[in-house]
């Protein structure tokens, strides 16, 4: 997946993407894809999340954002006094 260095440097594009697939499997039909590398000066690439060299599924789109966020460190760690 490419989307552009605007989109991204306006924040309108998160650092990773949950995508419904067509295909249902056992696990789940969500994948996430993180951002990997800068192609060139105009576009960013992002690349599906795998374990052990196959595709990560889950079963909603809530679970594959909380993981996504957990992964990247984007949620802030809960303090309790």
């Amino acid at each position: 997946m490419i989307l552009t260095t605007k989109a991204f440097n306006d924040g309108a594009i998160r650092p990773y993407i949950v995508k419904k697939e067509g295909k249902k499997q056992s696990e789940g039909n969500f994948s996430i894809y993180l951002y990997s590398k800068q192609v060139d000066v105009d576009s960013f690439k992002y690349s599906v999340l795998k374990f052990d060299g196959e595709v990560a599924w889950f079963r909603n789109r809530k679970l594959a954002t909380d993981y996504a966020r957990y992964r990247l460190a984007l949620d802030p760690i809960p303090v309790y006094s």
